[in-house]
């Protein structure tokens, strides 16, 4: 594997942070008209559905992308045996979500679970094969034509979607947008690599691909049952209204902050795996990744906590309100995203793929003993559980910065020396903004005041403290441009 350069790293990354917030704007649009149009039930009811669906996706996935990118030589033979692999799997998880969805719908007292369970199940299939087909172009970094394949068929979809739910179809609406994504995605993606029927399958690049992906796969099975369990008790413990409230007090971060890490985490993997055998040039481009991520992301998510009422109120209506204080709780675990996926995808390059799996196993044994002991012994309200899951993944990036010194000579001083200035900035900013809501002015007014004097004020301090980041970005910006003309 030849190793990424910057320009290419630097392309890679704009172009797949372009295919994100394409995406995220598409989808928040779609999430701004359907929150006018549908009830915060029918978003409960998608919230529980996606917990199985995204509990197959572990299976159906495997860690078989991760390990494609990985691999150095993976050639047709490993990929398409993936796909089959992955076809096969997805058909006994189909199956086995059939027949189990009267029994969650009884669970839940939600009787139309049954069928969206059913329907929505099928994207299990698409899931799989999009995330192999999307391996082949992220790992000869072409994230160009991802971009236009994930553009236009969130587009198509939301359009469908609005109009299901603009004529009365409910929850239905949700359904369909979400799987035509997915289908549209599986078709544009075959059309853009000019995929033949190829029936190549390999036992041994199977087992090759496996015993990698086995701890990837431990580690999101135990991801996923620490991550969802909020989910599924918020919706059993409490009501699909308040899983409802959850569901859209996410939309906001995970459509900025998730997605922005999402896209990142893409070009990493690669970029990372061709300088797996060389550790200190692997440190200095993760310290460099560190400082320019949390550049981006903390001011995101310090904004989003100082504007929350007038986001919500302005995007959604008002009727959304009670999700503000749920939006704020949630940021806490959101700032620790950066540190932790990024040194995830270090491991994952250098194969000690089991740091992952051992620190998801100690964050799932305390987070199902903390959310017992909240929700069943105290009975807290919800944002104390939302901070609760903060807090608990703040112990996870205590332990993590253990393996980094180890594997990487990343000490925790040096991440915390990484993240500093940004989080300085971003704190003095919140301040600000955070006082514009003090003045009683009209909302959509007060918000756009707040996003303006954020971006401004810390462009302006980044700028007099002469901040490394933001010349790194605008240098980024200046070679995109140059290539333009």
């Amino acid at each position: 594997m030849n190793k990424v350069s910057k320009v290419q790293f630097s392309f890679s990354v704009v172009w797949k942070l372009l295919q994100q917030f394409s995406s995220t704007i598409v989808s928040l649009l779609l999430a701004i008209i359907l929150a006018r149009l549908l009830d915060s039930s029918d978003y409960g009811i998608i919230a529980i559905t996606t917990i199985f669906i995204n509990f197959s996706d572990i299976f159906v996935q495997g860690g078989l992308n991760t390990a494609l990118i990985q691999k150095k030589n993976a050639d047709m033979t490993d990929f398409t045996s993936a796909m089959v692999l992955s076809a096969i799997i997805a058909f006994v998880l189909y199956l086995a979500l059939f027949f189990i969805s009267p029994y969650i719908s009884a669970y839940y007292n939600v009787p139309v679970l049954e069928k969206v369970l059913r329907s929505m199940g099928i994207i299990i299939f698409f899931n799989g094969e999009n995330a192999i087909l999307s391996a082949i172009l992220m790992k000869e970094m072409r994230f160009k034509p991802l971009f236009w394949s994930n553009l236009a068929g969130s587009i198509v979809s939301g359009i469908i979607g609005v109009i299901m739910a603009y004529l009365g179809y409910g929850v239905w609406a949700l359904v369909i947008q979400k799987l035509l994504l997915q289908v549209f995605l599986f078709i544009i993606l075959l059309i853009i690599l000019k995929w033949k029927t190829y029936l190549y399958f390999s036992f041994k690049r199977i087992k090759y691909l496996l015993n990698y992906s086995l701890n990837v796969l431990g580690g999101s099975f135990i991801a996923f049952v620490s991550d969802n369990s909020y989910t599924a008790i918020i919706g059993k413990s409490y009501s699909s209204q308040d899983l409802g409230y959850c569901n859209k007090a996410d939309n906001i971060p995970s459509s900025t902050i998730l997605n922005s890490i999402t896209a990142l985490m893409s070009v990493l993997l690669p970029t990372f795996s061709s300088y797996q055998e060389n550790l200190a040039e692997m440190k200095l481009i993760t310290r460099k990744i560190v400082k320019t991520t949390t550049f981006i992301i903390f001011p995101l998510i310090f904004g989003i906590v100082a504007a929350s009422d007038n986001l919500i109120i302005v995007l959604f209506s008002d009727k959304w309100l009670p999700s503000s204080p749920l939006m704020q709780a949630m940021c806490l675990w959101y700032l620790t995203i950066p540190l932790l996926q990024i040194l995830g995808q270090v491991f994952y390059a250098i194969g000690i793929t089991h740091i992952r799996f051992n620190l998801e196993l100690i964050k799932m044994i305390l987070t199902l003993f903390v959310v017992f002991i909240l929700v069943f012994v105290f009975k807290v309200n919800l944002v104390v559980l939302l901070l609760a899951k903060g807090v608990i993944s703040i112990i996870i990036v205590l332990l993590n910065s253990i393996y980094s010194r180890k594997y990487l000579g990343y000490s925790f001083f040096e991440q915390i020396k990484d993240m500093s200035s940004p989080f300085i900035y971003s704190c003095l900013m919140f301040i600000l903004i955070y006082s514009v809501s003090l003045f009683n002015i009209n909302t959509f007014f007060a918000l756009s005041i707040q996003i303006f004097l954020g971006i401004f004020f810390y462009i302006g301090i980044s700028l007099v403290f002469k901040n490394d980041s933001l010349f790194e970005i605008g240098g980024i910006l200046k070679q995109m441009l140059s290539k333009t003309h």
